[in-house]
């Protein structure tokens, strides 16, 4: 059983849905246990179960998943992220609990759940130390994650591990281009699933209403995330400093790893013509687009002198993260995997 006689615990007491502390004095049959509760004067108990788990701040953070225990966890069914009490190790891998929002059974791996632990102050985190999260947030430039800390930690695009970008087969939130059946156009949207017959379950970007079942040949990737909202990760404390805290894919917290870009496809284009790109991120010295050629997409500088034939004194007036911009490739630095970007007129000079 998951609590023993003498065991400090916390119960649920419905009449005003509070945990509080107690000691259990009696496990009964089917899994309900007597308690006492530490503030009532010897008053009994009975708690069913789902209504009663190891006592939060008893629980080892880094120790295996335990029956009693209290975790966030992820369905399946809906892709969210839920309260809930392990009530066994099913030793196959997976742990069988009982949802908090409806009592209801349920079934989860390891990797799906996180444990549900004393807040970490800022002075409980050191860099390289390993956590585990939900990520509660995504932005342009990385995602926020809920590890059990003081504040929520970022976990930067540069410290993302990018995923495997072969397609098909295409995956849940694959962002991609695709034909639409009504009138045989190319739009974007987002995979949701791959469905029995080799089609895929695709919602548009434009109208966000009900999915529509693609074939894999009439589509192509455009984008594939390195995390989803509400994935369970584990990660390591890469920053705490001022009151943030940065967080990293790499063990230990270091940065990932850049590769270089390869460049070939970008080597042999018309310095003079320009080419569609996406603003990626902004700073005060330009800005970074990415740029796609012959299949092959890559990043490059605009350098605040190359954003406009005027005088540009400020890029984030002049573009926004995830517009698209005319850019021209004026220089390809394939030994070091730069690519040197203009929005200038052919010709113009620099200031």
């Amino acid at each position: 059983p998951p609590f023993e006689v003498g065991e400090n615990v916390e119960g649920y007491f419905d009449d005003d849905s509070e945990w509080y502390g107690a000691k259990v004095t009696k496990l009964q049959k089917e899994g309900k246990v007597q308690v006492v509760w530490d503030d009532d004067d010897g008053q009994k108990y009975d708690l069913e179960p789902g209504c009663i788990r190891k006592k939060i701040s008893d629980v080892d953070r880094e120790g295996p998943f335990l029956a009693g225990e209290a975790v966030m966890a992820y369905c399946n069914d809906d892709g969210n992220v839920y309260q809930g009490i392990i009530q066994q190790d099913n030793g196959d891998g997976t742990f069988a609990l009982l949802w908090d929002e409806d009592g209801e059974e349920g079934t989860c791996n390891e990797a799906s759940m996180r444990k549900i632990i004393p807040m970490l102050d800022e002075g409980d985190l050191e860099v390289g130390m390993k956590v585990r999260g939900q990520v509660a947030n995504i932005r342009d430039f990385g995602a926020f994650v809920s590890f059990g800390g003081f504040r929520d930690g970022l976990l930067h695009n540069s410290n993302q591990i990018k995923p495997d970008m072969k397609a098909p087969p295409f995956i849940e939130g694959d962002h991609v281009s695709a034909i639409c059946a009504d009138d045989k156009e190319w739009y974007e949207g987002t995979i949701n699933e791959k469905n029995d017959d080799g089609t895929y379950s695709v919602t548009w970007d434009e109208d966000g209403g009900e999915p529509e079942n693609v074939k894999e040949k009439d589509i192509k990737l455009l984008k594939r995330p390195a995390v989803k909202l509400n994935q369970i990760l584990d990660l390591w404390i890469s920053k705490n400093e001022d009151g943030k805290v940065g967080l990293s894919m790499i063990e230990g917290g270091k940065p990932v790893p850049r590769a270089k870009q390869d460049l070939g496809a970008f080597e042999s284009l018309d310095p003079d013509s320009f080419i569609t790109g996406k603003v990626m991120s902004i700073r005060e010295y330009g800005i970074f687009v990415e740029v796609e050629s012959e299949g092959s997409t890559a990043q490059g500088l605009v350098h605040v002198s190359q954003i406009k034939d005027s005088f540009c004194d400020d890029p984030w007036q002049e573009v926004d993260v995830g517009q698209e911009v005319q850019v021209r490739v004026v220089r390809v630095e394939a030994a070091e995997g730069k690519l040197k970007l203009s929005m200038r007129s052919p010709g113009s000079e620099s200031w």
